[in-house]
């Protein structure tokens, strides 16, 4: 049986969010159809400027939320291949039995994708390392999101598919049905007045979570851990049950890592000790554990996102 490691620094995990490449950007500015010609269009990305053929018909994702964003706007059958083996149960059962297998999420299979001479290639952050190598192959996007802006780069992202495939008018309704649903959540988070805990699970540690749905898109109160001194900013933050109890919080959600990627689960008779047992969050019922290949593996689309909101609404 693991046992957490005490409220201490460590190195920066590797673990990865289908966030941009590039560190820290001055400016955020959206991925987006820069130009239209006859035939194609250039789209500004997070790698740089790519010319994509309107209306691609043979699509490789790396990305889920692209994926069910694809899904809700009839787009689906243009996806060829996916990482199969990674999909989270909420669009696992709807993947066709004639979809391929693009690899591993951080180990592209190359050859499968040049054998099915896609139109195009949509990556995120997770395959950065593979971009050079995808692009000899077929023009690639990497569509990561912005995690300091969230909302605003996955609207950006469902909006650049729309238009490459000329579904502007659907995907508009679509997007004005996430803001109901954002709105919604927003009014019962200020409403709740409940502060929240989001906690990343990881081999038997316990990583504060700056978590864009729930602190940005939902706007939930932040549940504000002790200041360490003397803390690294260059190293992530764990913390022990202790540490949590301190700051009790009304509302505790975990993502937990190690489960999305099959390598174990948090246990929760050990995290749920003497400690957290004295905590608003366990005493009101209010620790939720996400579902965790949704949390982790995907995210950031019609779909995706709308289930993220919804749990983290009935957490509160």
């Amino acid at each position: 049986m693991k046992k957490f490691i005490p409220a201490v620094l460590v190195s920066i995990l590797s673990f990865s969010a289908p966030y941009a490449l590039s560190a820290e950007s001055t400016a955020f500015t959206p991925n987006a159809i820069t130009a239209q010609g006859t035939d194609k269009v250039t789209v500004k990305h997070l790698s740089g400027e790519t010319d994509v053929v309107k209306k691609p018909q043979k699509v490789v994702l790396f990305d889920f939320g692209i994926y069910d964003s694809m899904q809700k706007l009839g787009l689906g059958d243009k996806v060829v291949a996916l990482p199969t083996a990674n999909a989270p149960a909420y669009v696992k059962a709807g993947i066709p039995a004639t979809m391929k297998n693009a690899g591993g999420m951080k180990q592209p299979d190359l050859a499968e994708i040049e054998a099915l001479k896609p139109d195009l290639i949509v990556i995120t952050g997770r395959q950065g390392k593979s971009y050079e190598a995808l692009s000899k192959i077929a023009p690639t996007l990497n569509l990561g999101s912005d995690s300091k802006n969230y909302i605003d780069s996955v609207k950006a992202n469902i909006s650049l598919i729309g238009e490459l495939y000329g579904n502007q008018k659907e995907t508009a309704e679509q997007l004005a049905q996430l803001d109901k649903t954002i709105a919604a959540a927003q009014q019962k988070a200020a409403a709740s007045n409940k502060k929240v805990l989001v906690l990343l699970h990881n081999d038997g540690k316990l990583i504060p979570n700056n978590q864009a749905v729930v602190y940005d898109v939902v706007k939930a109160q932040r549940a504000e851990l002790p200041l360490q001194a003397d803390a690294d900013k260059s190293k992530r933050r764990v913390v022990d049950t202790k540490t949590i109890a301190q700051a009790d919080p009304d509302v505790i959600l975990i993502v937990d890592r190690s489960e999305a990627i099959g390598a174990g689960k948090l246990d929760k008779t050990v995290f749920e000790d003497k400690n957290i047992q004295e905590t608003k969050a366990y005493k009101d019922g209010k620790i939720t554990y996400l579902q965790s290949d949704l949390w982790y593996l995907s995210g950031g689309g019609l779909v995706s996102l709308t289930e993220q909101i919804d749990a983290v609404t009935k957490a509160l």
